[in-house]
């Protein structure tokens, strides 16, 4: 009867757990991605779905690459995760590294109404700032991936700097013109 009640005990901490887990995945800003060794799609937080603009629930259980799409997103996080292993190879617990880096998707083409022709328009690229690490759950590999959409802050640093540029080169060209109306004067 004791161990029953252990066993139901524990099975009570670990919903408990799992749902915890849910609740934080479900309320972060950034989007999480667990896939296995194959880099098939074992789970991923709503956010993807917004960052991305795909919806991956029912691409669970497919590989990364063949989820129309994502193919881009795909050979970025396989060419990062590989980097990452030729890096640790020689590290006593690779598990406790991970991996940063800025990735640019292209946004898919979208047809543009204003003009009636119907003609697609290619909007900016999409850039994420991507984290990634590698876990070991049950002699599984697992690798999660979690990522911003940092796109307009990239959009309003380049706008400051082409600000700055633009203070420079007025600066540039009033400093000459100073001394030759002080002469003119």
């Amino acid at each position: 009867a004791d161990a029953q009640a252990l066993a139901e005990q524990n099975r009570a901490d670990l919903e408990a757990a799992k749902a915890y887990l849910e609740s934080v995945l479900a309320n972060m800003s950034a989007g999480v991605i667990v896939l296995d060794h194959n880099f098939r799609l074992i789970g991923c937080n709503d956010v993807v779905s917004r960052i991305l603009h795909h919806d991956l629930t029912p691409n669970i259980g497919k590989e990364l690459s063949d989820i129309d799409g994502l193919e881009p997103f795909s050979s970025a996080l396989t060419k990062a995760f590989s980097e990452f292993a030729a890096q640790t190879a020689g590290s006593a617990n690779p598990q406790n590294l991970h991996w940063q880096k800025q990735i640019e998707l292209p946004r898919e083409a979208t047809e543009e109404p204003e003009n009636g022709t119907g003609t697609l328009k290619s909007e900016n690229n999409i850039t994420l700032l991507a984290r990634g690490s590698y876990h070991s759950v049950n002699n599984e590999n697992r690798y999660i991936v979690v990522f911003d959409d940092i796109t307009d802050v990239i959009s309003a640093q380049r706008s400051i700097a082409w600000g700055e540029v633009a203070r420079r080169l007025a600066h540039e060209i009033k400093n000459p013109l100073t001394p030759i109306q002080l002469s003119a004067e």
